[in-house]
């Protein structure tokens, strides 16, 4: 294993000037709807669409939740003003005609990381739907926080499962270093949180991470009016096996070998060997990281 690399964490972010950017996006927004809606510049004249219709269309629905986590990434990257900048050149006429064209992706050499709660199904049914609600985020909200810690990006939430990106939207040579990094401390997080959970009366939560590393298409996948920035292809559909063979495994982080041979921090490994995965015809070598 090559020799220890320190890397500096990103700095946490003042929940104040959070807030802050978070309403100065929104007036801003609102501003641009306001002034285009009324003069009712045409963005598609085969639908008829206006410049102010597309953006109204645009917080209205599912992008607004991927731009809220794009801006809060950016906003741990850059600070405010980069916040700032993002959100005005991403009204602009020219920002709306990129973005237009923007559909697709870029190969990258980048890790994918995934994250499950084991039994969630099993722990929701002893508790009211508030009450597994209320727990459900409290888990997101620190597992989200380990992965901006670690230069992550959240891709999205699919039930109770975590996708977090390392190596985009921005290069990161370390990514496999900082995915790995980002695993260990979720588990650490969690059972911080399960004794919290435990005396208080909940139910404790247990987690499968998988993660893997490799090619991979980056970009925004969607149509013009809705969008999100994510990856594909075989490498992330690996990253998700490895998540699940934790259950037959018994195990709780799960790295492939590409993974690992692109370490160069000090992690414990023990090789689990070769596994044939759902959707791959050849093996695949996999390792479980200790902590």
């Amino acid at each position: 294993m090559p020799a220890a690399a320190s890397h500096t964490p990103v700095r946490s972010a003042d929940r104040r000037w959070d807030r802050l950017a978070a309403y100065a996006c929104i007036a801003f927004a609102l501003v641009v709807l306001y002034t285009f809606v009324d003069f009712g510049i045409t963005w598609d004249e085969d639908t008829q669409i206006t410049y102010g219709e597309l953006v109204l269309r645009w917080y209205a629905s599912g992008f607004a939740d991927q731009s809220a986590l794009h801006y809060r990434n950016l906003y741990y990257y850059g600070g405010l003003f980069e916040v700032a900048g993002e959100l005005a050149y991403r009204v602009s006429p020219l920002g709306l005609y990129y973005t237009r064209h923007l559909l697709g992706g870029q190969r990258r050499d980048m890790t994918v990381l995934f994250s499950d709660i084991r039994g969630f199904t099993t722990a929701s049914e002893a508790g009211t739907p508030e009450a597994v609600v209320r727990q459900l985020n409290e888990y997101f909200g620190a597992m989200v926080e380990v992965l901006f810690r670690h230069q992550g990006t959240l891709d999205k939430f699919v039930g109770d499962m975590v996708m977090g990106l390392f190596g985009a939207p921005l290069d990161d040579p370390h990514h496999a270093d900082h995915a790995v990094a980002a695993a260990l401390e979720m588990s650490r997080e969690l059972a911080r949180l399960n004794e919290g959970w435990r005396a208080s009366g909940q139910p404790v939560l247990d987690i499968g991470i998988g993660i893997n590393s490799g090619e991979m298409i980056a970009g925004n996948i969607g149509s013009t009016a809705i969008m999100s920035y994510t990856v594909i292809g075989d490498a992330v559909n690996l990253g998700s096996r490895l998540e699940s063979l934790n259950k037959d495994y018994r195990t709780h982080i799960l790295i492939s070998e590409a993974t690992r041979a692109r370490l160069t921090i000090d992690v414990r490994t023990r090789p689990i060997g070769e596994v044939t995965v759902k959707g791959r015809q050849q093996p695949v070598l996999v390792h479980e990281v200790l902590a």
